[in-house]
């Protein structure tokens, strides 16, 4: 599934990329749970002021969990438990574009893998989702990120991986 949503060459808004980038600089991974939190703040200020939406961003964490759940409702982001780029990206977009849950994996995940490469190649895939190896960890439907990636870039078939994570 993942092999079908990734698109390494995919366009993005100048302004995506340069807020992106400016978050990415500033090591959204690393900091206290309040620094991490103004910085995603900030990434979904500019997101927001890029696409012209007014989005709510909630972010109920206590940042001790490995994962976290993210969902959109009443035009807000519920982002609880754990900071997580990719699971925000995602959100974001869900919430941008009227509910679009494939265009939302999508872009999120073309962004995530153009902008984040270390921290995607350490990643797994289970189905369209981007986990850290330690919830994917015993997991046989899960599949190393880098190896998606690298089949894509290559062209080669992706028919096992695709059987796999349908």
């Amino acid at each position: 599934m993942m092999a079908q949503i990734l698109n390494l060459n995919r366009k993005f808004k100048p302004e995506v990329v340069a807020a992106i980038r400016s978050f990415r600089s500033s090591k959204p991974w690393r900091g206290t749970l309040k620094e991490r939190k103004v910085k995603f703040q900030s990434l979904h200020d500019a997101l927001c002021r890029i696409y012209g939406k007014t989005i709510k961003l909630d972010m109920n964490l206590s940042g001790e969990a490995l994962s976290g759940s993210a969902e959109v409702q009443n035009n807000t982001i519920h982002i609880n438990d754990n900071l997580s780029v990719v699971n925000y990206l995602n959100r974001f977009r869900y919430a941008q574009n009227g509910g679009n849950g494939y265009d939302a994996y999508k872009w999120s995940a073309s962004l995530y893998v153009r902008f984040f490469k270390l921290s995607a190649n350490r990643m797994y895939c289970v189905g369209p989702y981007i986990v850290r190896p330690e919830i994917a960890e015993g997991n046989p439907l899960a599949v190393r990120l880098a190896d998606v990636i690298e089949r894509v870039r290559s062209g080669i078939s992706l028919h096992g991986y695709d059987a796999v994570n349908n």
